[in-house]
């Protein structure tokens, strides 16, 4: 025979039993299951925090240090440091967080130190995350940690484009052990790591393509006009002096053979001052030979709309500063004209002295409205000055007028 069923009200009991020891356990735990939502929500917004700084383009050394604070902050670590490895196998330290209930440290060894037996080589040798207890580091640096009460040290690889580029490490005193996950929680932030250094290299290849493209438009630009003034030009002069020639030797009973040639010289001479306009707009060769003052007023000479000048600047510039000068000057002064139909522009140039930068500023009373996202005289604009480090601003108002802000960065012992 087979085991009877347990009777119903035996059956009741035992639902009742379990259901009290399932209160109990409820009730002897309810804090593990807020802490593990408040831990989650903590999380989420410390990485919050920190998107939102990659996500609006902050710079990298404001992005590492919260980084460190709000990894620090969520897995109770004393120190937080990002450093980056280089080809000899050494650590340059680039960012730093510390407790605020907990001394500073100072950077060892001026910023940058080799490897040795660290969590840092661990991570650059097998490219995952390490631990390392101080007493088993026998390096100086091993000295140093213990000289600051640093008991372990945990460090993550942060691998950019797929190749190792450094760490995040996190220190702690004492004899308190790091979380168990905490290698598993730091990933989230040494990938938003990973996302600002990534950007900050488009950024610069970026940059760095833009300065070539400009660099090689102006070489070019400098060879056409060589190419006009040496050759085409020269070779013109010349063929101008011969009808001369043959003007003069022509006899008098063939008149209209000399009014010919006294034709052809005409058109010969209007072409040379062509040609000699246009060699101007491709280059400014007084640019070169007189420099950027001398430059800026012989554009505004040639500017019908009353222009007021004010140059701060005693001392010549880098030649792609003075070019990236004159050419916004220049467009500048074709929008006035063409767009903003102002009845009068000011043109101010300056060197801020505690910034190292040179500022530009064009404005005008003219209708507004100009946006620097449109057109294609603004935007090359904004290449331009953007290739040699700067930065453009347009306050545009409509009916308010045009403001044209430029700041370049121009050290003067670079």
């Amino acid at each position: 025979m087979g085991t009877r069923p347990p009777r119903l009200g035996v059956r009741r009991e035992l639902r009742r039993v379990l259901d009290a020891a399932a209160t109990l356990v409820r009730a002897r735990h309810p804090v593990s299951a807020r802490t593990r939502l408040r831990t989650a929500l903590t999380k989420q917004e410390a990485l919050r925090r920190v998107a939102t700084l990659v996500a609006r383009g902050a710079s990298p050394s404001e992005t590492f240090w919260t980084v460190c604070r709000e990894a620090g902050g969520l897995l109770d670590a004393d120190y937080v440091a990002i450093g980056r490895f280089e080809h000899d196998r050494m650590v340059c330290h680039l960012a730093e967080w510390h407790d605020p209930h907990v001394p500073p440290m100072d950077v060892p060894f001026g910023g940058r130190w080799p490897m040795g037996d660290t969590a840092a080589a661990a991570v650059y040798d097998t490219c995952r995350s390490a631990r390392r207890m101080s007493t088993s580091v026998a390096s100086e640096l091993g000295d140093w940690l213990r000289a600051h009460g640093v008991s372990q040290v945990v460090a993550c690889p942060v691998i950019v484009h797929g190749r190792l580029w450094g760490e995040m490490a996190l220190r702690f005193l004492g004899s308190r052990p790091p979380p168990p996950d905490c290698e598993e929680r730091m990933q989230d932030f040494v990938e938003l790591v990973a996302c600002t250094i990534a950007q900050a290299e488009y950024r610069a290849e970026l940059i760095a393509s833009r300065a070539r493209l400009v660099t090689e438009a102006d070489t070019a630009r400098r060879r056409i006009e060589r190419d006009l003034h040496d050759g085409a030009q020269q070779r013109l002069v010349a063929l101008g002096l011969y009808l001369r020639e043959a003007e003069a030797n022509a006899s008098g009973e063939n008149e209209a053979l000399r009014r010919s040639l006294s034709d052809a010289t005409r058109c010969q001479s209007d072409v040379v001052t062509q040609i000699q306009q246009i060699s101007r707009g491709i280059y400014p060769t007084i640019l070169t030979q007189k420099g950027l003052r001398s430059a800026i007023k012989a554009l505004i000479r040639q500017s019908p709309v009353r222009t007021d000048l004010c140059l701060g600047v005693d001392r010549r510039l880098p030649e792609p500063i003075e070019i990236t000068v004159y050419y916004v000057v220049s467009e500048a002064l074709a929008n006035v004209l063409k767009h903003a139909h102002a009845s009068a522009a000011h043109i101010e140039l300056t060197i801020a002295t505690e910034k190292d930068s040179v500022r530009l500023t064009v404005r005008d009373d003219g209708v507004g409205g100009a946006d620097l996202r449109r057109g294609s005289g603004l935007i090359g604009l904004k290449d331009r000055v953007e290739a040699v480090g700067g930065t453009i601003e347009v306050a545009s108002p409509v009916s308010g007028g045009t403001t044209l802000t430029v700041d370049i960065p121009a050290p003067e012992n670079p």
